[in-house]
């Protein structure tokens, strides 16, 4: 069940700035323009980059940040935090930004994460054997004295709207708490676009705008592309957790690249940018023909009819035409946020029946 839990939390799980420092010449967000993400922005002020973090569900301002760099001292208002840019190094408590420093080239800038057994990235996983990154399993309760001795200045932490107990007594020590919201941008784009604000935390700006070009360019080369398939194949997503099946809402990152794809996801009206539930009953009724399911939670289809053997009833089951991420699920988590082309491109694959003739990049089809 906690498995379950933890694949489907993964699953569900506008500024141009032009700014050039002033005195010594250094630069902060030489070009950064925001086009997709909905939950940060990036504004230059005089002597500083203004960093502000939106609640996803108000659209307000959570959290306002200065990113200053070598050199700079500005005056802040009480509720503005200071963060020195490049950053000394991260706290990563949360898997996407780890995708992202890697594409960075930056995975050194790492310094906690949550455990061993959630990371994929080699480097990372040398770096902690090494006992170069410690471990922060219980975000409830973080010990302060141990965040500062990682060498870290920046915790990053998925956003559910609370902030780590401890924030006060680490901001006194010189580490600054910031809320990764990328998990809850519906735009498949706009959650790759959080790079770039990893981009200025490390210096890595120019690199970021790059990554994120070209990831743009192709993903939108293939959503172009599948708009000329023949025939919609009919999906059904999710899986049950307890008594309920939870799919991606109407509004969602996911049901956004179904559409991409040119799935019929039936439940594509529903409302909502995180997830819907319904009873088992549901799902049999109106999903039973469904074509294709995807992210049930497990690789097997013996897994599968463990877990409930009215599973069987659905033809997406009996036909075997089930995909999940679970046999590489760290893999998927770290890096499909930054990868959406390659999301897309294994729906796509999977919607026109050729994912047995084509290696497939994050899914594969249920062993038996």
């Amino acid at each position: 069940m906690k498995t379950h839990i933890v694949l489907l939390l993964c699953f569900f799980v506008f500024n141009f700035c032009a700014y050039k420092q002033k005195g010594n010449g250094s630069r902060i967000a030489t070009k950064s323009e925001i086009r997709f993400a909905k939950n940060f922005t990036l504004r230059p002020k005089s002597n500083y980059l203004e960093l502000q973090i939106l609640d996803p569900e108000k659209g307000t301002v959570e959290r306002t940040y200065a990113l200053i760099s070598k050199g700079q001292s500005p005056r802040l208002a009480k509720d503005i935090q200071a963060i020195s840019v490049p950053v000394k190094g991260l706290v990563a408590l949360s898997a996407t930004p780890i995708g992202m420093l890697h594409k960075l080239d930056a995975i050194a800038l790492v310094k906690g994460i949550t455990h061993r057994k959630y990371v994929w990235n080699p480097t990372l996983l040398r770096n902690i054997a090494a006992n170069r990154v410690g471990e922060f399993e219980n975000i409830a309760q973080l010990n302060p004295e141990k965040v500062v001795k990682t060498g870290a200045n920046v915790l990053v932490f998925d956003g559910f709207g609370s902030y780590p107990m401890v924030e006060d007594k680490l901001k006194k020590l010189g580490v600054v708490c910031l809320p990764n919201y990328d998990w809850r941008e519906n735009d498949p784009l706009g959650k790759a676009e959080w790079i770039k604000l990893y981009g200025v935390l490390t210096g890595k700006e120019k690199m970021a705008n790059r990554y994120f070009a070209k990831v743009s360019k192709e993903y939108n080369a293939l959503k172009k592309q599948a708009v000329k398939q023949p025939k919609k194949r009919s999906l059904i997503a999710g899986c049950l957790i307890g008594d309920l099946w939870y799919m991606p809402a109407g509004n969602s990152y996911a049901a956004h690249i179904f559409q991409d794809a040119q799935f019929d996801y039936q439940e594509k009206k529903s409302k909502g940018t995180g997830s819907v539930s319904f009873s088992l009953e549901h799902c049999l009724n109106v999903h039973k023909t469904a074509a294709v399911w995807v992210e049930p939670g497990v690789s097997s289809l013996q897994a599968l009819a463990r877990l409930n053997p009215k599973y069987r009833f659905l033809d997406a089951y009996s036909n075997k035409e089930v995909y999940c991420y679970s046999h590489r699920a760290n893999y998927y988590w770290e890096n499909s946020a930054s990868e959406p082309q390659h999301v897309l491109s294994d729906f796509i694959a999977i919607n026109n029946g050729e994912a047995s003739a084509k290696k497939l990049y994050f899914y594969r089809k249920l062993s038996e």
